[in-house]
């Protein structure tokens, strides 16, 4: 068993590239060996299989053992008390380095947000990286979200983009 591969939280940039550069030999095996649970949990979950996708690229790379210092794990990593939440959910046993488990709870806890911000993708994007209560705590006073978080939801939405301009399945 390969060890866990640390993933550092990216700095805000102050200018989000409008596409990303051309997958690596490497990457595009990582990324078609798990399109089989991405669009299982699409279609589960009701969320685009290209902004799951977006999700991964930016949260690990699609890197199965990734985790990153305060510890999250695995492709959409996932916190572990949330992933043990949406394994009760789900059903299932928590299992954050597993491809299949890690989508399927990563994509179940994204319509969640989806759902809690009424579709709002930017939003549910921001919840998802900085939490709900403090993105509706944002909203509510008015205040814009974070630099970072805005920087995230733009990488996002630019990878999911780009996986579909690649025809990624």
């Amino acid at each position: 068993m390969s060890e866990p591969v640390q993933v550092e939280p990216a700095e805000p940039e102050p200018v989000v590239p409008e596409t990303l550069p051309e997958f690596s030999t490497e990457e595009q095996k990582r990324i078609k060996s798990v399109q089989r649970f991405v669009h299982a949990a699409a279609r589960k979950h009701g969320v685009d299989a290209q902004l799951i996708n977006g999700v991964i690229w930016v949260e690990s790379r699609f890197q199965s053992r990734a985790h990153g210092r305060l510890g999250p794990r695995g492709l959409m990593q996932l916190m572990p008390r949330t992933a043990r939440v949406l394994a009760r959910e789900l059903g299932r046993r928590t299992q954050s380095y597993s491809a299949d488990f890690n989508i399927d709870a990563g994509t179940l806890y994204l319509a969640h947000m989806l759902k809690a911000f009424r579709g709002d993708i930017r939003l549910a994007l921001a919840a998802y990286n900085a939490g709900p209560t403090t993105v509706r705590d944002a909203l509510d006073a008015g205040q814009p979200l974070a630099d970072g978080v805005e920087g995230y939801v733009r990488k996002v939405l630019t990878a999911a983009r780009v996986f579909e301009e690649r025809g990624v399945h």
